[in-house]
């Protein structure tokens, strides 16, 4: 997840879904903390390489 429209999208559902009471894990294949949405850190977003 980096800082760009559909990651924001992805941030948004997520936080949506986990506010209807859903656990919600981000996976995606590049993640940098220092380079990301603040938000994207509540989540544990790991990356798979």
């Amino acid at each position: 997840l980096g800082i760009g429209g559909a990651e924001r999208l992805v941030l948004d559902a997520a936080i949506a879904m986990q506010n209807n009471g859903h656990q919600v894990c981000i996976v995606t294949n590049q993640y940098d903390s220092t380079h990301a949405f603040d938000d994207s850190k509540q989540f544990g977003a790991s990356s798979l390489y």
